[in-house]
């Protein structure tokens, strides 16, 4: 395939942050198509590829949700090929990457443009542009930081206690935020008011990271309690997902816990 000229950075922001319609996803298929392009690609988060509809040597690869460009850029994600599994998690936040990629789709649970590295390029090394750029960047903006562990905090003791598996699963995600024990202490302090409801914070992707988070929480010792479920479905319930897509996330993640 021939590289596309066109200029990704632009079709994709004229898309939009909300959610697609089918004829917002055929201007994607119809601009990007099955060409390669060329992209930079500022890196907020490495996980598994969790993704629906991967074609097959993609599925138990690494995923890269990034910025096209800089930090600033349309947010898209990147799937890579099975065979990169071990490279692709050497890939730090704040990297930049040059990488040759095909449009796969818009993923709609998500909110972004969805590509798939180019198939003659699992064999090149990953091209960095400017290594550890803002290593410690968080992915999210700082003074969200503590409604969005308020919003965790809030399920975490949703049950009244918090077991060792749980409170492994939050130093996990205090780790991936780059938050501190201060952090904790100003997000227990929202949590603990009275009338605390939940806030929605950052993009739509991290509201649905957020949530992620809180369902690894409620699974951690192995059974999601009905108290936490209700918190579950009414934080779903403000950032618009529905029963299916909730049934997704839950799907996605059982898989990559028992992976």
């Amino acid at each position: 395939m021939m590289k596309g000229t066109i200029d990704i950075h632009e079709v994709i922001k004229e898309i939009g942050a909300n959610r697609t319609s089918r004829e917002d996803e055929q201007k994607l298929d119809d601009a990007l198509g099955k060409d390669t392009h060329e992209i930079i690609l500022y890196v907020v988060r490495n996980s598994w590829t969790l993704t629906y509809d991967v074609p097959e040597d993609y599925r138990k690869g690494r995923c890269i949700c990034g910025n096209l460009t800089n930090n600033a850029g349309p947010e898209v994600e990147v799937m890579f090929h099975n065979s990169r599994k071990s490279e692709i998690e050497e890939v730090k936040t704040g990297e930049r990457l040059r990488l040759n990629v095909r449009y796969s789709k818009f993923d709609n649970l998500y909110r972004r443009t969805s590509f798939i590295e180019a198939p003659e390029d699992i064999d090149n090394p990953i091209t960095r542009v400017v290594t550890q750029e803002n290593p410690q960047k968080q992915p999210i903006a700082p003074s969200s930081t503590h409604h969005y562990l308020a919003n965790i905090l809030t399920i975490a003791y949703a049950d009244g206690n918090l077991c060792p598996e749980e409170d492994a699963v939050l130093d996990t995600i205090l780790t991936s935020l780059g938050a501190n024990i201060q952090d904790m202490d100003l997000a227990l302090q929202i949590a603990s008011k009275e009338g605390f409801q939940g806030k929605i914070v950052g993009t739509f992707s991290e509201q649905v990271r957020n949530l992620e988070d809180m369902m690894r929480i409620c699974m951690a010792d192995g059974k999601v309690h009905e108290n936490e479920n209700q918190w579950i479905s009414y934080f779903a319930g403000l950032i618009g997902l529905d029963q299916p897509q909730m049934d997704k996330l839950y799907q996605n993640l059982d898989s990559s816990i028992q992976s």
